[in-house]
């Protein structure tokens, strides 16, 4: 089985310490191939424990998404304000996405992930 290739895209608390830990425990199922960070300290320290490439490191998730898709999954543990355009711009791109709640304060906004979800057979979780 291939491993699931994921980029997490906040490296905070969870980013970092729920969600990379995870990762890091179980390499043999899954890496992380990327990583979207606004804050040079978390990105650098990610970046270290990943053993990330300088072209795997993001500042922001706009630089990220104008890349060819480069995993299976994102993981969105950003600030609540961005996980709305985040998983907007996921999706578009065909990732999987577990999201951090709330995924939008919007109903329309909600209904608008879920018909991105079906066009492009993709997944939030």
């Amino acid at each position: 089985m291939e491993k699931i290739k994921i980029v997490i895209i906040g490296a905070g608390v969870r980013g970092r310490y729920t969600y990379g830990d995870f990762i890091k425990n179980n390499q043999e199922t899954c890496e992380v191939v990327a990583v979207v960070e606004n804050k040079i300290g978390r990105r650098k320290k990610f970046k270290e424990i990943f053993s990330l490439p300088d072209d795997k490191v993001f500042e922001n998730i706009n630089d990220f998404f104008e890349k060819e898709k480069m995993a299976d999954a994102v993981i969105i543990c950003s600030s609540d304000n961005t996980h709305f355009l985040a998983c907007e711009k996921a999706l578009e791109k065909g990732y999987d996405i577990l999201v951090e709640g709330p995924v939008t304060n919007s109903l329309d906004k909600l209904v608008n992930l879920q018909g991105l979800c079906e066009k492009n057979k993709d997944k939030i979780f």
